[in-house]
């Protein structure tokens, strides 16, 4: 992705960078803590549980921490306002097509693949919440601004 496509100014870049950053080393501390879980401790994890640890929670950093650092949208980009309003909504249909379908989470004491759809549901519903909950806290901030220079302008 180039800067110049979305407008990120030199602060956004380099909080993005440091996001990427986190989420890298997320993502080798999760490879760590399942091999010690799985091979050190002898604990089964089901492979599609396993991968959605894997992926979802360096995301689930990397993209929360660009959010509260206002650089994951561009100066000119409202694309986000769209998906992650989509991955909230998906996550929750996610979320309660797998209770519904009634699949135990544990089969005999060992932990099934259903785990890795709450997984999935949950990561990107936290996700979805920290940006709409940061973006509305912009717009309000935003709208305060612009009130109290009317009231500036108005007192001149």
């Amino acid at each position: 992705m180039r800067s110049e496509e979305k407008r990120f100014d030199e602060r956004q870049l380099l909080e993005r960078g440091r996001g990427f950053k986190y989420g890298f080393i997320t993502s080798i501390l999760t490879t760590l803590a399942v091999f010690c879980i799985t091979d050190l401790f002898e604990i089964y994890l089901p492979p599609r549980l396993i991968l959605a640890v894997c992926i979802w929670l360096p995301l689930t950093v990397s993209t929360v921490y660009m959010i509260t650092k206002q650089a994951y949208d561009g100066i000119t980009d409202y694309r986000g306002m769209v998906l992650f309003t989509f991955l909230g909504i998906m996550a929750v249909i996610l979320f309660v097509v797998t209770l519904i379908s009634g699949d135990p989470l544990s089969d005999g004491g060992k932990l099934t693949n259903v785990g890795a759809s709450f997984v999935t549901s949950a990561c990107c519903v936290v996700i979805a919440v920290v940006y709409w909950v940061y973006h509305l806290r912009e717009i309000r901030e935003y709208d305060a601004e612009i009130e109290e220079e009317r009231k500036r302008d108005k007192k001149d």
